[in-house]
């Protein structure tokens, strides 16, 4: 009968074992995701990019944060970084390395009151290099949020730019079209789909954050799509005629 208090002891340490991991699976806070938009631009011309949080919980929110970018120092100059319209706008203007760091821009900001939400961590500038074409690579080398709690995670690279030669630029065109508008927004039930002047019927792709489609439609100006169905937070719609997706913001 000697053997059966070491099998209750090591039955009662397999349970302990197991309840300490369940306790710090728990509290363990879920990876904020990084992403960015893929985008065309001309050669010579700059451009804003959002860098897209997924969910900043409001526990314990964020104070400060750093990410640096790496990019082909041929092709894409760093310019600069703001928050203006971002999720972090509380925390105030990020510094960053602007064109110091030839093919990197490094930017950090940190404030007295914590953030959270979904949208823009912040925007970077970025300039295509006048004589540059063809496909220009983002990547994220490393981002912090706080001291590293929540963690964050990002799939590089990060965004694609395409670059277009300048004479393109030159070609004849009858008419600069308007952009696509989208209102309400935010919107909770129905979009209304405004496209350019005599623009014919066009096939649109509606993403998530993270890239994901979330709907396909065939939509002529004036259309209305139903959007009902999707969770509240940042989605894009995008279309081949478009250099930029347009922000969409659903909200319940």
């Amino acid at each position: 009968m000697g053997y059966i208090v070491p099998r209750v002891t090591c039955h009662l340490m397999s349970l302990f074992v197991t309840f300490g991991l369940a306790l710090l699976t728990a509290n363990t806070p879920l990876a904020v995701v990084l992403s960015m938009p893929d985008t065309t631009i001309m050669a010579g011309d700059s451009l804003r990019l959002p860098v897209l949080v997924d969910s900043i919980p409001a526990s314990p929110g964020v104070l400060a944060y750093q990410v640096f970018f790496q990019f082909d120092s041929l092709q894409i100059v760093g310019i600069g970084a703001d928050a203006n319209g971002a999720v972090t706008e509380r925390l105030g203007e990020p510094f960053h390395s602007g064109g110091a760091i030839a093919g990197e821009l490094r930017i950090a900001a940190a404030g007295l009151h914590p953030v959270s939400g979904v949208g823009a961590l912040c925007y970077v500038t970025l300039r295509a290099l006048p004589n540059s074409v063809g496909s220009a690579s983002i990547t994220i080398s490393s981002a912090l949020l706080n001291e590293g709690t929540p963690p964050v995670s990002w799939t590089n690279p990060i965004s694609t730019i395409t670059i277009r030669s300048t004479s393109i630029r030159h070609e004849p065109k009858a008419s600069q079209p308007s952009p696509i508008i989208i209102a309400p927004q935010p919107s909770s039930g129905i979009i209304r789909i405004t496209l350019p002047e005599n623009t014919a019927e066009r096939e649109v792709h509606l993403v998530d954050i993270l890239g994901r489609e979330s709907g396909r439609y065939r939509l002529s100006s004036g259309h209305s799509v139903t959007v009902s169905h999707l969770s509240s937070g940042i989605y894009f719609l995008v279309t081949p005629e478009e250099q930029q997706p347009v922000r969409i913001v659903i909200h319940k």
